[in-house]
C-alpha cells in the first residue's frame, strides 16, 4: 500500500470518461468551478484520455490548465490551448498501412490522429478507395488509430487484429463513449501508455519532480497511470487487475467524487 498522508504538495491527474466528466461526458459545474478555484490558487492538475485533442479540449474548454494534457492513451502531449505537440510516440509508417488494411476488410471507418508540423491533426479514412490517403501521410507521425463498432463485433476484430499483428503496437478496447451501445479499439505505439506520458509531463518541470502523483482511473486503459502514481485512486468498479493499484477506491459520482478527494488533499497540506 502506498502512503496517502495528505501533508506535501501533489499533481493531479485524472481520466475522463468514468471517472471525472459525468454519464453525459461533461464536466459537472461543481466541478469547473472548484478547479478553476484551485487552480487559481497553485493547484497542478492536468488530464491523460483516450480521447483525441479535439473531443477532449471541447469538454474541457472551460478549465483554466497551466499543464499540457495528454491525448490518444497517452501517444502524445500536447499543449492543451494551441494543439502543439509537446512529444509523442508515433506508429511506423509501414505498421499503419498493415492496420489501415486489414481494417477495411471490415469495412471500417478509421479515425487517425497524426503530427502535422508539430501540431494535431485529424484524418477519416473511410473505405478502400480511402488507402491512397495513407500515402500522403507520409510525412506526418501516426499517433492513433481507431474505429468503433457493435461491442461483439469489436471483440471478434481485436482478437483476430491481435493474434495477427500485436508485437508491433499497443491496441485498447474500451466502451465508445458517445455511444453507450458500442466499442472502440484504439491502436498505439507499442512504446506509449498513459503511465509514460504521466512521467514525462512530471520530468519536464522542476517544481513537478517534488510533487507526489495522484491519478484517478476506472479502466483497463489507466493500468500504467496508476501503477505509475504515488497514489493511484480507482473510480466507479474497476477490473480486477486494476485494483491491485487502487490504494483508494471511490464510487463513481459522475466525476464529484474526484473533485472531492482533490479539494481533501488540496486544501489539507
Amino acid at each position: 500500500m502506498k502512503e496517502k498522508n495528505k501533508k506535501g504538495n501533489y499533481l493531479f491527474i485524472s481520466d475522463l470518461d468514468g471517472t471525472l466528466l459525468n454519464k453525459n461526458h461533461e464536466l459537472e459545474p461543481e466541478a469547473v468551478k472548484s478547479l478553476n478555484d484551485m487552480m487559481k490558487k497553485g493547484l497542478k492538475f492536468t488530464y491523460i484520455t483516450s480521447r483525441d485533442h479535439r473531443s477532449s479540449r471541447e469538454i474541457m474548454k472551460h478549465i483554466e490548465f497551466t499543464l499540457p494534457v495528454a491525448i490518444c492513451g497517452g501517444a502524445a502531449i500536447v499543449d492543451f490551448r494551441t494543439g502543439r505537440i509537446i512529444r509523442d510516440w508515433n506508429i511506423n509508417y509501414e505498421v499503419v498501412r498493415i492496420v489501415i488494411s486489414f481494417l477495411q476488410l471490415y469495412n471500417f471507418e478509421v479515425s487517425l490522429v497524426t503530427n502535422e508540423k508539430g501540431k494535431v491533426n485529424h484524418y477519416k479514412i473511410a473505405g478502400s478507395s480511402d488507402i491512397v490517403k495513407i500515402d500522403k501521410l507520409k510525412s506526418e507521425r501516426i499517433i492513433s488509430i481507431a474505429f468503433k463498432d457493435k461491442p461483439e463485433r469489436i471483440k471478434n476484430v481485436y482478437e483476430s487484429f491481435m493474434k495477427q499483428n500485436g508485437k508491433m503496437m499497443k491496441a485498447s478496447v474500451f466502451q465508445d463513449a458517445d455511444n453507450t451501445s458500442g466499442a472502440i479499439i484504439e491502436i498505439i505505439s507499442s512504446h506509449a501508455s498513459k503511465g509514460l506520458a504521466a512521467e514525462k509531463i512530471v520530468n519536464m518541470y522542476q517544481e513537478l519532480k517534488e510533487h507526489r502523483v495522484v491519478a484517478f482511473g476506472n479502466d483497463m486503459n489507466d493500468f500504467d497511470l496508476l501503477k505509475y502514481a504515488k497514489i493511484g485512486v480507482g473510480v466507479g468498479n474497476l477490473p480486477k487487475e486494476l485494483q491491485r493499484y487502487a490504494d483508494i477506491q471511490l464510487e463513481y459520482s459522475q466525476g464529484l467524487s474526484v473533485i472531492k478527494l482533490i479539494e481533501n488533499y488540496f486544501y489539507e497540506r
